[in-house]
């Protein structure tokens, strides 16, 4: 099997694994590096990235899943809104903390940055919030068929914003 054949084997068995036994409601996702283990550096996040994306759209249309998939970059956290501090890959690379890009399937309606505002208004854990459209191809160097959205979110228990940049398609 050649790579290319072995990455999309890897997104197609989590796929249709959590879609059977609730990992979309429990939000598993797949990180990078444990589609193709030579990923695990971090100069390789963004580039694999963008291999395993549209890798994902694909066998999403080809299955026929009413789901969308999203590409999430876990951001560093930060004690203020930090906005959209990032343009290029490079930048993007930079701001990226400890753990490797991954893939999300959500629900169509229950992305996070449509779900967790409803959520923060139900249970009052978010003591703010902020979502901002970004260009994902601008700043991936990469056409990319996707939506971007920085998600930002302060817990009512903690002194700092958790961050991640989604690319949804």
């Amino acid at each position: 099997m050649n790579e290319q054949a072995a990455h999309q084997a890897s997104i197609e068995k989590w796929m249709l694994s959590i879609l059977r036994d609730g990992g979309v409601e429990r939000y598993d996702d797949l990180h990078v590096d444990r589609v193709d283990g030579r990923w695990r550096a971090r100069e390789c996040w963004i580039e694999a990235a963008l291999e395993v994306f549209p890798c994902a759209l694909g066998l999403r249309d080809s299955h026929q899943l009413e789901v969308t998939v999203a590409l999430a970059f876990s951001l560093l956290s930060s004690p203020r809104p930090q906005g959209a501090n990032f343009g290029t890959a490079n930048e993007l690379l930079s701001l990226l903390d400890w753990s490797p890009p991954s893939l999300y399937l959500f629900h169509f309606g229950q992305e996070p940055w449509l779900r967790v505002g409803i959520q923060a208004l139900k249970d009052a854990a978010i003591a703010d919030m902020r979502v901002l459209p970004i260009e994902a191809s601008q700043v991936l160097g990469a056409p990319i068929s996707g939506v971007g959205r920085l998600l930002e979110f302060k817990r009512s228990t903690l002194n700092e914003y958790n961050r991640t940049f989604y690319v949804a398609g």
